[in-house]
């Protein structure tokens, strides 16, 4: 049962992502053009990666082209796209294993039963075969001990 539960929190966290995930594939527009992101080095200079020195040579700015961003906008989409789909894939994975392992509790639980159920009836079966000797056993003591008395009884008045 606690495999269910962890189960169900997995799913409902990968839905929330590909909820989200949806959310932030929506297309987005904008005007400016993006820069190359830069990092500073040890002296405080702007480096532009391992070909900075080429690069700032060339040009200190660097803007991506629009050609460059709409590739790397088609990139992002098609990798969260395929995110979505495998968070889609494992929650309906995790949901499968989930209702298998609700069946499979299940069947345990029916087959406790029926055991429990057949120890009930083999237990019922030798309480009334128990009863019905005991019942044989107070008869005849009860007409032994009967007729002991009636005999004794006689003997005692004919005496």
């Amino acid at each position: 049962m606690q495999k269910c539960k962890q189960s169900y929190r997995f799913c409902k966290r990968i839905i929330s992502i590909v909820i989200l995930m949806s959310f932030l594939m929506t297309p987005m527009f904008a005007e400016q053009p993006m820069k190359q992101s830069e990092s500073l080095n040890e002296d405080g200079t702007k480096s532009l990666g391992q070909f900075g020195n080429e690069l700032q040579n060339k040009n200190a700015e660097h803007f991506y082209s629009d050609s460059e961003v709409e590739s790397l906008i088609d990139d992002l989409s098609l990798a969260a796209k395929e995110a979505i789909e495998q968070a889609g894939a494992e929650a309906a994975k995790a949901a499968a294993l989930a209702a298998l392992e609700q069946q499979a509790e299940l069947l345990r639980e029916k087959a406790e039963a029926e055991r429990e159920a057949e120890q009930w009836k083999i237990a019922a079966e030798t309480a009334k075969a128990n009863g019905r000797k005991n019942v044989v056993i107070g008869v005849i003591a009860g007409l032994l001990g009967g007729l002991a008395l009636g005999i004794t009884g006689t003997l005692i008045i004919s005496n």
